[in-house]
């Protein structure tokens, strides 16, 4: 437990800090997390999104979850942003609610290094 939230401290070589961003997670919505590592040897380490792995345990059984990269999550951004474009131009014909077609910003350099979106595969 860390500042009330939850959180998993590995302290290996380095120490490891995984904690969730939020405590709830909106219906359809994915959660995320923060990753902070600190490098107690004299060695320079280096993390790597694509060598981080995720799993979600069950009862009988371990499912696999998508780690996303920030690649990923700028394309999703893009995606978003075009979809809300359509939106306003076909609110007029009353084709799509606009409201529920809002843009999303593509990602900052301080969401790419602590912020992990997870969904299962």
């Amino acid at each position: 437990m860390r500042d009330g939230v939850p959180t998993l401290l590995s302290t290996q070589q380095q120490v490891v800090m995984l904690r969730p961003v939020s405590s709830t997670v909106r219906r359809g919505g994915r959660p995320a997390f923060v990753v902070a590592v600190y490098n107690r040897s004299k060695r320079p380490a280096e993390l790597r999104v694509a060598n981080i792995t995720a799993v979600q345990t069950g009862l009988a059984e371990r499912t696999p979850i998508h780690v996303y990269s920030y690649d990923e999550l700028v394309a999703e951004a893009h995606r978003k942003q075009a979809w809300a474009a359509v939106g306003v131009a076909l609110g007029g014909s009353g084709g799509l609610s606009t409201q529920r077609m809002q843009a999303t910003p593509a990602p900052t350099e301080a969401t790419r290094v602590v912020r992990l979106g997870l969904t299962p595969r």
